[in-house]
C-alpha cells in the first residue's frame, strides 16, 4: 500500500492511498472463513461452507468493507506518523462507486492542515494576574439576576419594566371581538 501527501497550499492536502490486491486479499478470505464459521446459512450445515460459496455469496460486499477499512486506517496511520496537523476529517476527493472486480484501487482524500505556530515559551514570559475582590453588591447583582432568568412563570395584567412577556398578540374588531383572517 502506497500513501501519499500533496500539499495544495498552506491549508489544505490531498493524501492518495493506493491499494493493491495483495494489501486486502488475505483479510478478505479470512473474514468470509469467519462468516463460514459463525453464520447459519441455508443449505448448509454451520461452519461447512466452501469458500468459493462464500466468495459468490458474500464476496463484493465483504471485499468492499475491507478496502474502505484499509484504506482509512493507512490514511489515518500516515496522519499520525508523519505528525501531520491535521483539521477536522478527511474528505474523500470525489465519492464515486468502484468496480469490484478491479484489483487494485486508487484513493483521494482532502486534509485541512493547520499551521505551524513557532511559540517559544519561557521564564521571561509572564502573564498577568487578577485578584478579583467580589463585593457584596457583585453578589446581590449575580443574585438578582439569576433570579429574573430563572423566575416563575405566573399569569399577572400588570408588567414590569424588566419582565419578560409572554402572549399571543390578535387583531380585534371594535366590539372586542377576535378579527378573522
Amino acid at each position: 500500500m502506497n500513501v501519499t501527501l500533496e500539499k495544495k497550499d498552506d491549508g489544505t492536502g490531498i493524501i492518495t492511498v493506493n491499494i493493491e490486491e495483495k494489501d486486502y486479499a488475505q483479510k478478505v478470505t479470512d473474514n468470509l472463513k469467519q462468516i463460514g464459521r459463525t453464520h447459519t446459512i441455508p443449505g448448509f450445515r454451520k461452519g461447512h461452507i466452501s469458500i468459493d460459496q462464500l466468495r459468490r455469496r458474500f464476496g463484493r460486499d465483504v471485499k468492499s468493507d475491507v478496502i474502505n477499512r484499509e484504506v482509512i486506517e493507512a490514511a489515518l496511520a500516515y496522519i499520525r506518523e508523519n505528525k501531520i496537523n491535521c483539521l477536522g476529517e478527511i474528505l474523500p476527493v470525489e465519492v464515486k462507486e468502484i468496480n469490484l472486480t478491479d484489483a487494485d484501487y486508487t484513493f483521494q482524500y482532502e486534509i485541512g492542515v493547520g499551521p505551524n505556530l513557532d511559540i517559544e515559551l519561557n521564564k521571561d514570559i509572564t502573564i498577568p494576574f487578577y485578584n478579583i475582590e467580589v463585593t457584596n453588591e457583585m453578589i446581590s447583582e449575580q443574585d438578582e439576576d439569576l433570579r429574573r432568568r430563572f423566575g416563575k412563570q405566573e399569569q399577572n395584567e400588570d408588567v414590569t419594566a424588566d419582565a419578560f412577556v409572554k402572549g399571543t398578540i390578535m387583531e380585534l374588531n371594535t366590539d372586542g371581538t377576535v378579527k378573522e383572517g
